[in-house]
């Protein structure tokens, strides 16, 4: 059991398994080999995480999908990636409030993600979360661009959402990215409406958004 506070390097070997605090940000997997390698890591928690999807443990059965050619879909991935960043890299203009340009850029995203399947939807969200995460303090402004295609993408890890979200207050005093952004998103579940409360968007303390009434956030 790993706990708060420690950092901690992790030696793994096949079927090793660790259990941390849920606090802690798992900040991924070093790999120094050749090969793809993957780790299934998942959370317990008595109410969701507000910065990530969740389901019920009774929901979750035999029926999902774990036999997928992980190494093909990672090199598929990768390229999806690749040319998804493209045009967004050569973007200099602002990007902490949604002026014309922008917009028609971000909307050109949106018609991209229509294209494509939930679940190839759901892998470049977290890809270019982690992305956002790894860039971060090499090139503040890219990794602000990718946390928000992350968001747009689908959801998959709205701390990168959140770090945004900062970053565009902190550069405006505004969240005017949020009139464009509700034209596509309804911002209607528990854990997006913590987020929103926790950055200052939503008037309203956590404490008064309750689990139980709202709906959650679920792959």
């Amino acid at each position: 059991m790993y706990k708060r506070n420690k950092k901690t390097n992790l030696k793994t070997n096949l079927t090793n398994s660790y259990i941390w605090d849920s606090n802690l940000l798992h900040v991924g997997n070093f790999n120094s080999g050749g090969r793809v390698h993957s780790a299934l890591t998942f959370r317990l928690t008595e109410k969701p995480v507000y910065y990530e999807p969740a389901r019920l443990c009774t929901n979750t059965t035999s029926e999902d999908n774990f036999s997928e050619n992980i190494e093909e879909n990672y090199k598929k991935l990768l390229i999806q990636i690749i040319n998804i960043i493209k045009k967004i890299d050569l973007y200099q203009g602002q990007i902490h409030s949604p002026d014309k340009q922008f917009i028609e850029l971000l909307e050109k995203y949106y018609e991209m993600c229509s294209s494509l399947e939930k679940r190839n939807r759901q892998y470049l969200s977290f890809s270019l979360s982690l992305l956002g995460q790894r860039t971060h303090f090499i090139d503040e402004k890219k990794a602000m661009k990718y946390n928000l295609l992350s968001f747009i993408f689908g959801n998959e890890n709205l701390v990168g959402f959140e770090r945004y979200l900062n970053y565009a207050f902190n550069t405006s005093k505004s969240f005017s990215i949020m009139d464009f952004l509700k034209n596509h998103h309804q911002f209607e579940t528990y854990q997006e409406k913590i987020l929103l409360s926790k950055t200052g968007y939503l008037d309203i303390s956590t404490k008064e958004i309750d689990h139980n009434n709202e709906t959650i956030l679920s792959w």
